[in-house]
């Protein structure tokens, strides 16, 4: 991915990995628990209903930005993304891994990116930092409200 800016978070969260995935597939709510996404729309879904094509709006510091991604489901432990199309992104690469630790699941945020423009590194990082922050303590506190 050249010279993208990679990072990767992790959280444990008190539910099943496919609770948790129930959550993450329904992306059309993902504006709710992830407050740097203003609006999502998917545009294509696989044949078992889950998002293949996602066009995403997005408001973070230093960057305001949307973007077209393409999933990649496996069962309920992973989902990957790519960029298909972005005006201020020029590649973004992504996944959730979910890793089942008894009743809890252990989840790994990985999200590489790399900005058209030349903006300053630590820049890109804090805006980075805090959509992967937004998405991981939103994916909890969504899951642990609707799951039982």
């Amino acid at each position: 991915m050249g010279l993208a800016r990679s990072l990767s978070e992790q959280i444990t969260i008190l539910a099943r990995p496919k609770a948790i995935m129930t959550v993450i597939e329904d992306l059309d709510r993902l504006p709710q628990w992830v407050h740097p996404m203003k609006r999502i729309e998917v545009l294509e879904r696989f044949p078992d209903q889950r998002p293949k094509r996602v066009h995403f709006w997005v408001e973070a510091p230093f960057v305001r930005d949307d973007f077209l991604l393409e999933f990649e489901w496996e069962d309920h432990h992973r989902v990957s993304w790519r960029q298909v199309v972005g005006r201020l992104l020029r590649e973004q690469a992504g996944s959730y891994t979910l890793t089942d630790v008894g009743e809890h699941t252990q989840v790994r945020y990985d999200l590489a990116v790399l900005m058209k423009l030349p903006i300053p590194g630590f820049i890109q990082r804090l805006a980075t930092e805090i959509i992967m922050s937004h998405a991981l303590t939103g994916l909890k506190a969504q899951v642990e409200q609707v799951s039982p």
